[in-house]
Formats: C-alpha cells, structure tokens, sequence
C-alpha cells in the first residue's frame, strides 16, 4: 500500500487537528505542519483539475455564495462586535476595521477618483435620526455609486438593523476601539476615581481624585461622553486616511457628517460642482462647508451660491477636505490633545490659528 493510500484512507477515520491547550504546540501545529503540508484529501481517488479556467472558475462560485450569503443576512443578524467583554470587543474591532467589507459592492460599484466623494457618518445612539438621514440618503443623485461609510462609537442593535436594510449604495462601518460603553469604568470612560464634573479644585486636591489638576477653561472636569466626540472625530479621519487600505491613497473628497442630518437630493452633485469651481477660483481653500448652525439669509444668498471666508467657530454642518487637510491637522495634534474644549466643532478654530491659508 503506497503511502498516500494509508493517508487517505487514515482520513476516512481520523483527521489531524491542531491542539488548542498550549499556543506554542498550536503555533507547531497549525504553522509548522498543517499550512506547509497543504494536504488535499482523497487525492487518490479524486484528482484536481487546477487549469487557469478551473480556478476562476472556483473564484467566481465563491463570489457568487459570498453574495447569496450577504443577502441572507439583511434578513438575519449581522455580524456586530461584542461590546460586553473589553478584550473580546478590541479583537472583534481590530478584525472587522482591517477587513474592510463593502457592502452591496456587487451590485453598486463605487467611484473612487480624485473627483469622488465618500461620505463620512459619524454615528452615535440615534436610530430614528439615523434613519431619516438614510431616507435622504436613498432620493440623492449620484448615491449607487458613492461610498458611505459609517463611524461607530455606540454599539446598539437597533444602530447596526438600520444600517443592514440599506440596499441602494455602496457603505462601509468602521467601528471606534476606545467606546466608553466598553470602557465604562476606565479611561477613556469615567474611572470610579476621576474628579466630578462641578467638583471645587481644593476638594478635588483634597481628595487626590485622578484628574485633580486639570480643570477646564470653565472649572469643570472632564465629562467621558462629550469627550468622546472629539476623540472619534479625530480617530475616524486618521483611520480613512492612514490605516483603511481602501482609501489609503484616495485623492477624492471626504464629506464628514453627522447622523442626525437630513441632506438634499442634489448634495453630492452640488459638492462636486464646488469643487470643480473652487480648484480654480479658490485653489487655496482646504475645506468646503455645506451648511451652517444657523441660517444665512442675512448674507443674501441665493439658492446654489458659496461664499469664500476664513473658517471660524460655528461653522461646520458638512465639512468636505481631502487629505491634504488631514495633513495639516496632524501638524496640530498638540493644540488638539492641550485645548480643553469637550467638542470638537470648539477646538477646531485653535488648531487653524497656526494655518493663515485654511479656509
């Protein structure tokens, strides 16, 4: 009997598994023996055909199943980080922020030019706004083929359902690794030891709470969940531009959102038009701002009209930058991390005090 006989025929009754007690003898296993050995069960009786046809063949089946499967999940529960164990949410986030997984990308493919625009949601525990603004979403020009991608630092059932049903764009969720719903009782959440937010500084002294000596502007101390907004809003860009495979090297617009907003149906194309514009009349300007706090009827505007001016607090309902201005921003991060402010819509004016050109 050859020996690929006896293996074949030892695998009719026993398989070899890799040992899961020891990480060492599992690294033996799988590493070691099993990836290099590349075995190919009942060989003997069944021999491969590995033609150039064959395997596109097998490439093609497979997308075809990977497709059925995510369609079958729209009626069933996708796959969501486990946010109830701290170390089990980091492994869960660190695998489905590298995979990266376009949804609908069979049927809606997505342009990602130096002309195109992604949208960038910054998603927190409002389903019910969350879902208007993906009925608006569904009435825009030009959505099939723009990707939206969707930031996460809430993870709530009723958040991802919402998502799940979307069914007439391209979209990505990238998920925050430092939620305070994670870490509730440590930093960045509230440690049990921090100060109180209206503590007075010689009780907070008094008692050596942890962060004693750092009140803000206003003699409060630090609040984890409007902190938190700063931090995702700076985490999320960092990530698109320097960590997502995808965008790594995009020259496109990023227009960054929140999931509370309501957009028009001719949002990308009137972005896209700006922009065209604005790389000859305006080739200085770094960002484009779609809409405002309050309203600008005492400009005089009129429908479809922009204005050129220095940016300055309060302004900021639909930021679109390339990277260029994710750049300069890096060049800030002292001002960023220094300044106080819970909210990043206040810190972002201290940080272009250094740039004269930003607009």
């Amino acid at each position: 009997m050859s020996l690929a006989q006896t293996v074949d025929r030892t695998s009719e009754w026993c398989a070899f598994y890799p040992k899961l007690e020891n990480l060492g003898t599992f690294r033996r296993d799988v590493v070691e023996f099993l990836n290099r050995q590349g075995s190919i069960h009942n060989e003997s009786k069944f021999k491969p055909r590995l033609t150039a046809q064959s395997i596109v063949n097998l490439v093609q089946d497979e997308v075809k199943k990977h497709s059925q499967e995510s369609k079958s999940n729209h009626n069933g529960t996708p796959f969501i980080p486990n946010w109830k164990d701290v170390e089990t949410f980091r492994r869960d986030v660190e695998f489905l922020n590298h995979r990266g997984f376009i949804h609908n990308e069979l049927n809606f493919k997505p342009r990602l030019t130096a002309e195109s625009i992604v949208i960038l949601v910054q998603v927190h525990n409002r389903p019910d706004q969350l879902q208007m603004l993906i009925d608006s979403f569904r009435r825009m020009r030009h959505i099939n083929e723009t990707l939206v991608i969707f930031s996460h630092d809430f993870y709530s059932q009723d958040v991802f359902d919402v998502i799940d049903k979307i069914d007439f764009c391209p979209y990505m969720q990238i998920f925050y690794p430092y939620a305070i719903q994670v870490y509730n009782s440590q930093f960045p959440g509230t440690d049990p030891s921090d100060c109180p937010r209206n503590f007075r500084n010689e009780v907070a002294r008094k008692q050596k709470c942890n962060n004693a000596e750092y009140q803000d502007s206003y003699g409060h101390y630090r609040e984890a969940p409007f902190t938190q907004m700063k931090h995702h809003w700076v985490w999320k860009l960092q990530f698109i531009f320097e960590n997502c495979s995808l965008l790594r090297h995009f020259k496109g617009l990023i227009f960054r959102i929140e999931d509370d907003y309501y957009l028009a149906e001719d949002t990308i194309h009137y972005l896209r038009t700006l922009d065209r514009q604005g790389q000859i009349d305006c080739p200085e300007c770094k960002m484009y701002i779609m809409g405002h706090y309050s309203g600008f009827s005492f400009y005089g505007y009129k429908s479809g009209a922009a204005r050129k001016g220095r940016w300055y607090i309060g302004v900021g309902r639909g930021m679109a930058f390339r990277k260029d201005f994710w750049k300069l921003l890096k060049q800030c991060a002292k001002s960023f991390c220094l300044v106080d402010d819970a909210r990043d819509r206040h810190v972002h004016p201290r940080w272009f005090e250094n740039f004269k050109t930003s607009r």
